[in-house]
């Protein structure tokens, strides 16, 4: 097993801030959403986060399960559909509501990963809160 080199160590730390400054990003972006065409960066910039998290699971031993982050992220893109597809018959439709919680929680648990450095890669401590989930079932229930 090899240890992480200081550049190494570097750059996974980047990583972790650029998943802070994303989330700012995709937080303060959809405040100012007002039609379903505007979602498309806020869907990149999941996507871009999902892509890091793989970046960092990849340092981590034991190796870091991403299913959690990857549903949440499926949901939020299913949801969206959904809500677009309603909101062409029903014009007042208050989707960003709808969806807005969905949004939050992923930003908070990708912020909340934390990690600590070992001899051969990083310890990932995440932070997961299924309750996005169960909230989920109960509107649709």
């Amino acid at each position: 097993m090899m240890e992480l080199t200081e550049k190494e160590r570097l750059m996974l730390v980047k990583k972790k801030d650029q998943i802070r400054k994303l989330t700012s990003e995709i937080l303060d972006t959809f405040e100012k959403v007002t039609n379903f065409d505007q979602m498309v960066e806020i869907k990149k910039k999941i996507n871009h986060i999902i892509s890091i998290l793989y970046i960092l699971g990849s340092y981590a031993k034991p190796k870091m399960n991403l299913k959690y982050y990857e549903s949440s992220a499926k949901l939020i893109f299913y949801k969206l559909y959904l809500l677009e597809r309603i909101c062409r018959s029903k014009p007042n439709c208050d989707w960003k509501n709808a969806i807005r919680e969905n949004i939050e929680e992923f930003c908070i648990d990708a912020n909340a990963i934390q990690f600590e450095f070992t001899k051969s890669g990083i310890k990932i401590i995440p932070k997961i809160d299924f309750s996005i989930f169960k909230q989920t079932e109960e509107r649709f229930s």
